[in-house]
């Protein structure tokens, strides 16, 4: 299996609401949403300096989304705590059908894998619910140890890092 991480255009604005509103990822992710407010929010992120939003390839066929952010920003990122060089990630698996099947651990590695050989980046944390053990389990599995429960603007998470190797 091959994957392909190409950044979020706005052309891709469609399948991101129509993606965000099926039941397995509305329910974790930013909840059910307007196109307009998929558009009004990731259309922003298309030219930020901060957010780098991305679709995820399988074999040619987009399947998923994965974001990579500057996690000690000021501003509505809440890790301004974290060191210099400390970016966050998060992602989703687009299609049920694919979930349990050890993807989304495998893109995120190689994703996290590619982030980390830049010299500016010397961190790497994401921030799952603490109750979910599934995708604890798959960040493990792409590198990532687990630090502490932390309070965040979205409720408890589990602080999750993964460092160059």
């Amino acid at each position: 299996m091959k994957f392909k991480f190409v950044p979020l255009q706005e052309c891709d604005i469609p399948l991101l609401h129509e993606w965000m509103n099926r039941k397995h990822v509305s329910e974790r992710w930013d909840g059910l949403q307007s196109l307009d407010e998929v558009g009004g929010r990731y259309g922003l992120l298309i030219n930020s300096n901060v957010v780098f939003p991305h679709l995820v390839y399988l074999n040619e066929t987009p399947f998923g989304y994965i974001q990579s952010y500057i996690a000690n920003v000021p501003g509505d990122i809440w890790w301004t705590d974290q060191p210099e060089g400390t970016w966050g990630v998060d992602q989703f698996i687009a299609d049920e059908n694919f979930l349990g099947m050890g993807l989304g651990s495998e893109f995120v590695k190689e994703f996290t894998d590619q982030l980390l050989k830049r010299s500016d980046v010397k961190k790497i944390i994401t921030d799952p619910n603490p109750e979910n053990a599934f995708a604890i389990k798959a960040y493990e599995k792409a590198g990532f140890v687990q630090r502490q429960v932390v309070q965040t603007p979205d409720g408890p998470a589990m602080l999750m890092e993964k460092f160059r190797n």
